[in-house]
């Protein structure tokens, strides 16, 4: 997720609190969102699937290292 698409994300936090979402189910949503739903086949994207997919959002808006290139340096291992 883009940080200019970071507002779709924060409304999704804003929804869920609004609704009263049990906690569980808000975690469940953001860490694994995405596998909720058949999104990919279904006829028509409800509100739900569209939240379960935005909510996985957060994993994204945090700094990505996986292209650091002197992260499988010997010393970055063992320390």
């Amino acid at each position: 997720m883009e940080p200019a698409e970071a507002w779709r994300y924060r409304d999704y936090v804003i929804r869920a609190f609004n609704a009263d979402k049990p906690y569980d189910r808000f975690l469940l949503e953001q860490i694994a969102g995405d596998e909720l739903a058949d999104y990919e086949h279904a006829p028509v994207l409800t509100q739900e699937m569209i939240d379960n997919l935005v909510a996985t959002g957060f994993l994204r808006l945090a700094e990505d290292p996986t292209g650091v290139l002197d992260m499988n340096l010997l010393q970055n291992r063992v320390t």
